[in-house]
């Protein structure tokens, strides 16, 4: 067992981790395969079950519009076809609630970033956010639901230009004999949750075996483990830039700090200040006292 030691991160068992963990999750999907293709394509032909003819990765950084928003760092961000845009996140922990929030602050700035001045509504690329959950949030045994804006009274759906796909690995079935004859989402629910290069499960092996985009998954995972250190400090440099993004919206929170003090000074009401600057009432009356 090869264990690594950081300061920050303590002693890491690098030999076990698995693509629940965030960086290797992305790793591995962004990776290609020796064909030239993304294994990003394995996944999502799995998981929204058509077929992908043209696959291509986007910057996953997005800034706010303005002083007032929040600029986020998304996991995997892709265009498929030409016709739908896609985020992947992996989620290890975390109220459903705050989950919820965040995918669709998410959703609403793929949405609003594209360029559409001039345009019809109706060339929205619509968006398909994957979330896959390392814990069960949900009650039931369906480890897949899918989320869309729809009258909850008469289930008419009101766009398909946002989806929403949460995917529970704690669900994966592996009570089954042979893994091989699940579908292919199960499969890459088994592999995410399961596998580590030190996998001897007859069934994981025979079902990577079987898979073309598992044994490259496979493959590129004991590349990643074989330098330690260099993973060790690739997964540092992952997170200093999300530190930095961090920094970012900090010193945006700090603007927003700014606009409410001249808004005070000049005797605004602090429900007009609130509604202008996204602070809370408490955060404004504390501001005011101070």
């Amino acid at each position: 067992m090869i264990n690594t030691k950081n300061e920050t991160q303590g002693i890491l068992d690098v030999e076990n981790l698995k693509m629940t963990n965030d960086y290797i999750f992305k790793r591995v999907l962004k990776s290609k395969t020796k064909e030239g293709e993304y294994i990003l394509k394995g996944f999502l032909e799995a998981i929204l079950e058509y077929s992908i003819n043209d696959l291509e990765l986007y910057s996953t950084e997005v800034d706010a519009f303005n002083l007032f928003g929040k600029n986020i760092r998304l996991d995997i961000l892709a265009k498929v076809n030409n016709n739908l845009i896609v985020n992947v996140e992996m989620q290890r922990s975390g109220t459903l609630e705050s989950l919820g929030k965040r995918l669709i602050y998410y959703a609403m700035m793929l949405i609003g970033q594209q360029r559409m001045r001039g345009k019809d509504y109706s060339k929205i690329t619509p968006i398909v956010q994957i979330a896959v959950l390392d814990e069960r949030k949900f009650d039931d045994d369906d480890y897949l639901r899918l989320f869309q804006k729809a009258d909850l009274e008469h289930g008419n759906i009101l766009t398909e230009i946002w989806k929403t796909i949460i995917i529970e690995l704690a669900k994966c079935l592996t009570n089954v004999q042979n893994y091989c004859t699940l579908k292919l989402k199960q499969q890459w629910m088994i592999f995410i949750k399961e596998y580590t290069i030190n996998t001897t499960d007859e069934r994981s092996l025979a079902m990577i075996e079987n898979n073309e985009y598992l044994r490259e998954a496979t493959r590129v995972m004991k590349e990643i483990f074989k330098d330690p250190e260099q993973l060790l400090l690739m997964m540092a440099e992952e997170k200093a830039i999300m530190d930095e993004l961090q920094l970012k919206n900090d010193a945006r929170k700090e603007g927003k700090i700014e606009v409410a003090m001249n808004l005070l000074f000049n005797h605004v009401d602090i429900d007009l200040i609130a509604k202008s600057t996204g602070l809370s009432h408490q955060e404004i009356t504390q501001l005011r006292n101070n």
